[in-house]
Formats: C-alpha cells, structure tokens, sequence
C-alpha cells in the first residue's frame, strides 16, 4: 500500500479592512496601521505634541516610533523640548469579520529622552505590554478594549496598570461621503502595591473624516477627571491622522 504525500499549508491573511474601526483619542485599537497621527494635548500647564508613525510588519503586525515635542510651564516660564521618545510593536492573534472581532497583543518601550528636571519626561525607562481589542457592533456601533502594565526599568517607581474602554457610533453621509463618528472612554489606571483609589477619567469626542476617501481625518474631545479632580484638570484633546496607505495628502479629495 502506498502511502500519500500531503502537504500542510498554512495561510498568513490581513484582517479585513472592515475592522478598521474608528480610532479612539486614548484607546489602542487592535487593527494594524499603515498611517501617520499627530496628537496635542493641551492643559493648563503644558502642551504635549506626538508625532506617532505606525507600518505594517507583514500582514498582521505592525511597528510604531512615537516622537514627542512638549511645552511645559515651569517657575512662571515655559520649557520646550523633545519628550521620551517610544518604540512599540502589535500583532493580531485572532480576527473574525463573520463575528465582528479582532484581537491584537503588543508591547511599547519609552525611554527617557526628555528633560525631566524641566518637566518635559519622565526620567525612566518603561517596559509596556498590552492587550487590546475590537468589536463591530449593530448599527455601525464598535467598541474597543485596550488593558496593559507600565514597569519601570531600574527605577523605585510603583508599576502601573490601566485598563481603557471606548464606544461609539459611525454615520455616514453616504459610502464615500463624510463620516461622523461620536464617541466617548472610559479611562482607568491604578498603581499597584499602593493604597490610593484608581483614578478615571471620561473623554467624550468626535472623529470626522475629510477627504471623500475617509483618508484624512480628525478627531477632539476632553479629557475630564471623574475623581480628584482639585488635583487633575480637564484638558483638550485632537489628533490629524492620516492613512498613507490609502493614499496621498491630496489625493481622494473630489
């Protein structure tokens, strides 16, 4: 009897573009990225600007460069620099477009490159695993999760957990119209090891596309204490985020 030759072959496939969902203010989306975000974060006393970077590594993992540039008041005047600078990497281990889901792991290292005697790091290196995912719901609804450590490299700092959630709604002009997407996280995060409550935070926001290829878009909001909050303030939020993948700057616009 003669044996068969079977060979086994397994099939790398992206998600499908249809799990690209709406790009939250905070909240790490599981969908892997070839784009472009720059994101200023305004409060009382500073403004923090990221340059972020993401590309696709292979078909289902990606790589991000965060380049920050801060403004921070210190002593009745005002510190300017480069921040800590962060490299990350996600990989998506399961999605499913009959089911709405996708479901990424990943990692980030920030170093200390900024100033922090003039406010502008942190002076610590921080090692960061995350989870996060993604899920489709009815009506254009989505909702994101996105959960993960913060520990401290060689330092006495307590290590940190936070978890995050986002929801909202998309509405669409039409297939190639303006797409307005409300939506609104849920912020939590908790040093662990010390007795103090976690702090939340709520941030209500809106993203709108503006290119008719839904490309270019832009995204605001507040981010608003929900606790000790004569200690943290509320401060503005936006980002201009361009997906390079789609196309150019100024292509898609007619």
């Amino acid at each position: 009897m003669l044996a068969a030759n079977v060979d086994v072959v397994f099939i790398v496939t992206a998600p499908d573009g249809d799990l690209n969902l709406p790009r939250p203010l905070v909240t790490e989306k599981a969908f892997p990225e070839n784009e472009s975000v720059v994101t200023t974060v305004v409060s009382e006393e500073s403004v923090e600007n990221q340059f972020v970077y993401e590309r696709r590594l292979g078909r289902r993992s990606q790589y991000e460069v965060v380049v920050p540039y801060n403004f921070q008041q210190q002593d009745g005047s005002w510190n300017r620099g480069l921040g800590d600078l962060a490299l990350a990497v996600k990989h998506t281990l399961f999605d499913s477009l009959r089911n709405g889901t996708i479901f990424s792991v990943g990692g980030e290292m920030t170093f200390p490159t900024g100033k922090d005697d003039q406010g502008l790091g942190g002076g610590v290196t921080i090692a960061e695993p995350f989870v996060t995912a993604s899920q489709m719901l009815p009506g254009d609804g989505f909702l994101h999760v996105h959960a993960g450590f913060e520990f401290p490299v060689s330092s006495e700092d307590p290590n940190e957990a936070y978890w995050r959630v986002a929801v909202g709604k998309t509405f669409a002009q039409n297939r190639w119209g303006r797409a307005w997407s409300p939506m609104v996280e849920l912020l939590g995060a908790t040093e662990l090891g010390v007795s103090e409550d976690p702090q939340w935070d709520v941030v209500p926001q809106m993203q709108v596309t503006l290119s008719r290829r839904q490309h270019i878009m832009i995204d605001a909001g507040l981010r608003i204490p929900a606790n000790d909050r004569s200690m943290r303030h509320t401060s503005f939020m936006m980002y201009f985020l361009w997906d390079w993948f789609d196309g150019g700057l100024l292509d898609g616009w007619r």
